[in-house]
């Protein structure tokens, strides 16, 4: 499979899957799974067979880049535990570097390439905001229905119970 781009976490998504969801035993495994593997590992587990079929067709494996720290903080330890191999990190760095160059970042003054006056105005368009609608659209996973379990007979359902590290929690945005 060719990739023409980097894929990057959500921000402190690589902590999760230790920290809140205890995926992993180790902060070290934490950060070879999501360097190796990428969420197709976690989603494995919570998605149907199916769907996770046409993940992986889709999605070459590895988080490329961590939005947040976790990685930086413990990628040293897991290249010391040997759970991270030289062959890992340049698989990444070759995929993030390769976006790098292709946006012209490394062409001279990043303010002359194609992309250097982008702005908030560019952005934040109209055009752009329906595209993000419209990807988002696209992106959404639906679930099948064969028992025709949803939706809920609210008159038949009298408590669901929320099982989760952070069942307790209001706020599920991580903040």
């Amino acid at each position: 499979m060719e990739n023409n781009g980097c894929i990057t976490s959500d921000c402190d998504a690589v902590a999760t899957i230790f920290e809140n969801n205890n995926f992993t035993k180790t902060k070290e495994e934490a950060v070879a799974v999501a360097l190796k593997a990428g969420f197709r590992y976690f989603l494995i587990v919570n998605i149907p067979a199916s769907i996770y079929q046409i993940y992986q067709q889709k999605f070459p494996p590895g988080t490329d880049i961590n939005c947040g720290t976790y990685m930086l903080q413990h990628m040293k330890s897991a290249i010391h535990k040997g759970k991270v191999s030289e062959e890992d990190i340049d698989r990444a760095l070759f995929n993030l570097f390769s976006v790098l160059l292709r946006l012209g970042l490394f062409d001279g003054n990043p303010a002359r390439n194609q992309f250097g006056n982008m702005g908030s105005q560019n952005v934040c368009s109209s055009e752009r905001k329906k595209l993000a609608l419209e990807a988002a659209r696209q992106g959404i996973v639906l679930l099948k229905n064969n028992q025709k379990f949803l939706p809920w007979n609210k008159n038949g359902v009298s408590s669901v119970a929320i099982i989760s590290p952070m069942a307790n929690r209001t706020n599920i945005t991580g903040d």
